[in-house]
């Protein structure tokens, strides 16, 4: 039997290989990576609105006083923006977590 240190894992829709440990050294960099990304979004998730889209344009199914009509035309179609959607005028200085938090002696 082969030394697990010595065995060759196949790549997934490849006809190369790797080594546990170079297998191990991508997952490493991957987790760095996207933890990176994951601690951003906490922060962000902090004061940004839930409903607010990458856009600025409100998502929300419901009323919310910072709900705005746009003000001028769309400047031409845009992928995945939804012209139909009010603009969001939120200041980003809100802390929504405790919207969502809850005590759990309640």
């Amino acid at each position: 039997m082969t030394p697990p240190e010595q065995r060759i894992l196949p790549l997934v829709g490849s006809r190369d290989h790797i080594r546990p440990e170079e297998w191990q050294e991508r997952v490493d960099r991957m987790t760095e990576l996207f933890g990176s990304m994951i601690a951003v979004a906490d922060e962000l998730s902090t004061r940004r609105c839930p409903y607010k889209n990458r856009f600025d344009q409100c998502t929300a199914h419901f009323g919310c006083r910072n709900q705005r009509r746009p003000t001028a035309p769309p400047d031409g179609p845009v992928r995945g923006r939804n012209d139909s959607l009010k603009l969001c005028a939120g200041d980003d200085k809100l802390d929504y977590r405790n919207a969502w938090e809850v005590d759990a002696a309640d």
